[in-house]
């Protein structure tokens, strides 16, 4: 009605409020995309292993947990996990307490985790993300675990 009453005063002041809410909106929108790509972390969410039906969930308060009916022969059991990961070296340690941990990574890793000391210790992977799908490289031996987002 404003625009058919020809009334300038309002239809300007309409104008300046639209183009205030919308620039409002915008920087939101764009403080919110910088906010995600520089400070958050980019592991979290849940990942599944490629061959099999292992997940593994990494949470963004250094927690992870993996489970799956491959490992531990339909049972159920999950293994719950610590991690520190490195966002410019591109690194991400996991440590746990669990002896179930042992498990999981003799059945990633076959007979080559076995030499692995594992509770305090852990084990340094180099990451990659690419297309949804996150390779993890053990830094010593070069053998790779590629997970896809869920």
């Amino acid at each position: 009605m404003i625009v058919a009453k020809n009334d300038e005063e309002k239809r300007s002041k309409l104008w300046r409020v639209t183009m205030i809410v919308s620039t409002l909106v915008i920087i939101a929108v764009g403080i919110y995309f910088i906010t995600r790509m520089f400070v958050a972390n980019p592991l979290e969410g849940t990942w599944v292993y490629e061959n099999s039906d292992i997940t593994l969930t990494v949470a963004d308060d250094g927690e992870a947990m993996i489970q799956g009916s491959d490992l531990f022969d339909d049972s159920g059991i999950s293994v719950d996990l610590r991690y520190t990961f490195d966002k410019s070296d591109k690194t991400i340690t996991i440590k746990s307490d669990q002896k179930e941990f042992q498990q999981v990574m003799e059945f990633f890793e076959g007979a080559d985790a076995a030499g692995y000391v594992w509770g305090t210790y852990g084990m340094t992977f180099d990451y990659s993300i690419e297309n949804q799908h996150l390779t993890l490289s053990e830094r010593e031996y070069g053998s790779n675990l590629v997970f896809i987002k869920k």
